[in-house]
């Protein structure tokens, strides 16, 4: 047994025994296991303006700009409402107390409101409120309603459901005094009473608890606002859906604001794992656009890099909750062969663009002569980047792109360069050539462009190099259980200084498939044909067998490729990432 299929082995079974995950991935653009991903499972990022998409309010196929609500700590209705709840009222008195604003009286089983009031909300109302029961009562004139049986309320794309609903359809106030589920298309909350104003999007929940894309959350108490849920009097927010055992990992935190299809900001957390606590920390934020692991600290193993231990810190830079944010990361990180490399980020994030600044170390290619390959230290690295647009309505295409700037050194000699990097990419929707979901084409092309400052690199390839970029990927997915895919990349270098961000080769061919035979174990096999005759490794260049078993939140895999040209290096990786977080 050599000695890498030996330290994959010993791996593994630390990774079945230690609550850990040995992804040490940082913050970057380049992903060198994108390559291997089944693009069928994929996810493509939101695009800012999608015309196909509904905006809150809007109708489908028309784009509209949702309008701002007035910033407020809690409306005085939730305040009132709290206060009565707090007085330990009970009965007539407390619904009295906590539902009637002042101006209010109860007629004949009906909520009035005062016409002035009326009149003054019912200006900020865009949509139609429509309500439907097994029993109502209305009066036209007031707007006021009672709806009894099987309620359901739509507004643009918020939907209650309740037993019995009390409000004025003027003023868009309704109160769920038996309770009800509120569900938005990124959001599903269920609370024990309710009060909420479709028109102003506030209100009040008390012993909620609900889904919010990933993330589950339960706590007695919310105020919503600006559309935001405010959890105010403590909750948990957990990724893991157990009902037999307690989370896996979850986070317990003082004050909990979920901004919906955003982000969820705890502060004064506590970190569980199985209903033990851990740690804690200030501030935690899950940004529902990000998908690296920064919750636990964690150790692993790689076979270039050795034995490593890592903790990843995220922090608000000022208000995390402006529509906004400013974030500063820090990935610390220390490996048994090439020792310390941490690596730092500063982002700003706006609705069209984000822009970033790194500084630190990425690792960039293998290298046999240097038993912990080459690594590369991007110092004062910044980069703009668009977030996709539709170029046109009507038109399934949108545009994206970056350009990035920063001295780049290798950490082996000398070599250093000012890298600048420029990227636009066009992409076509993904088109489904026999209508159903089974058979699915990507298309999407573009150009780079690259410079160097490197005087070496200047003589022999030239400051600037471009190159067209096109990629294509034709799937089927027979099943849940078997899919295959063919992509075809074709790129040429832009730059011989460094590798990464580079392809292997200008022309592959990747050839997938993949069998998911339970909910616990899938297998996937990828193969790569490098069709470029320029190149040494041309032919066929290599076979990866993938292997993954799902535990709950966590998911053990190991994979082994094999390289078919003369001199290639075979490869095991064995690592266990946290499925949800």
């Amino acid at each position: 047994m050599n000695k890498k299929t030996a330290a994959a082995i010993l791996l593994a079974g630390l990774t079945l025994t230690a609550t850990v995950f040995a992804s040490d991935d940082t913050v970057d653009e380049y992903n060198h296991f994108d390559k291997y991903a089944n693009p069928g499972t994929q996810t493509a990022p939101a695009i800012v303006n999608d015309w196909k998409r509904p905006a809150d309010g809007g109708e489908e196929g028309i784009l509209t700009e949702k309008s701002e609500v007035q910033s407020r700590s809690r409306d005085a209705g939730a305040q009132r409402r709290a206060a009565a709840r707090r007085s330990g009222k009970t009965g007539e008195a407390a619904r009295e107390a906590a539902d009637q604003p002042p101006g209010q009286t109860y007629e004949d089983g009906v909520l009035s409101r005062t016409k002035q009031g009326a009149a003054a909300n019912s200006e900020t109302r865009t949509l139609p409120l429509t309500i439907t029961g097994d029993e109502a009562q209305y009066a036209n004139e007031s707007g006021d309603f009672i709806v009894t049986g099987n309620v359901k309320m739509v507004q643009g794309t918020q939907t209650l459901y309740t037993t019995k609903a009390v409000g004025n359809a003027k003023t868009g106030d309704v109160w769920l005094l038996e309770g009800g589920t509120l569900v938005e298309p990124l959001n599903r909350m269920t609370g024990q009473w309710v009060h909420y104003n479709f028109n102003t999007e506030t209100g009040e929940v008390r012993r909620l608890e609900g889904k919010s894309q990933k993330d589950f959350y339960r706590a007695p108490h919310a105020v919503l606002e600006n559309g935001m849920i405010v959890i105010d009097e403590g909750g948990t927010t957990t990724r893991c859906p157990a009902v037999k055992h307690p989370p896996c990992l979850s986070v317990k935190a003082k004050t909990i604001t979920i901004v919906p299809n955003k982000r969820i900001v705890a502060r004064d957390v506590q970190v569980f794992i199985r209903g033990v606590h851990v740690y804690s920390r200030k501030t935690w934020i899950n940004d529902f656009s990000q998908s690296t692991e920064r919750t636990m600290p964690r150790i692993g193993w790689n076979d270039n890099k050795g034995f490593y231990l890592a903790l990843d810190y995220e922090t608000p830079v000022g208000n995390p909750l402006l529509k906004n944010p400013t974030t500063f990361y820090m990935h610390q990180i220390y490996y048994s062969k090439s020792h310390y490399k941490p690596y730092y980020s500063l982002k700003h994030d706006e609705r069209d663009f984000y822009l970033r600044f790194n500084d630190g170390w990425v690792y960039d290619s293998d290298n046999d002569a240097i038993d912990e390959g080459i690594w590369l230290h991007k110092k004062t690295d910044w980069g703009l980047f668009l977030k996709p647009h539709r170029i046109a309505k009507g038109l399934p295409l949108s545009v994206s792109g970056h350009i990035t700037h920063g001295l780049w050194k290798y950490n082996v000699n000398r070599w250093q360069s000012w890298h600048t990097d420029k990227v636009v990419m066009l992409k076509h929707d993904r088109i489904y050539p026999l209508g159903g979901k089974k058979l699915y084409l990507d298309l999407s092309a573009g150009r780079r462009w690259v410079d160097e400052s490197n005087p070496v690199n200047q003589r022999r390839w030239g400051k600037h190099l471009s190159s067209n970029v096109y990629q294509g990927t034709l799937g089927f997915n027979f099943s849940p259980k078997w899919s295959i895919w063919e992509t075809y990349h074709d790129e040429h270098k832009t730059s011989y200084n460094f590798s990464l961000g580079q392809p292997d080769f200008a022309k592959e061919w990747r050839s997938g498939i993949s069998w998911r035979p339970d909910d616990h174990n899938t297998f996937t096999i990828v193969d790569r044909y490098n069709s470029d005759k320029g190149s040494y490794t041309h032919g066929h260049y290599s076979t990866t067998y993938i292997w993954s078993h799902r535990f709950c939140c966590w998911v053990l895999s190991g994979a082994y490729e094999q390289k078919h040209y003369n001199g290639g290096d075979n490869q095991w990786t064995v690592k266990l990432d946290l499925l949800f977080w």
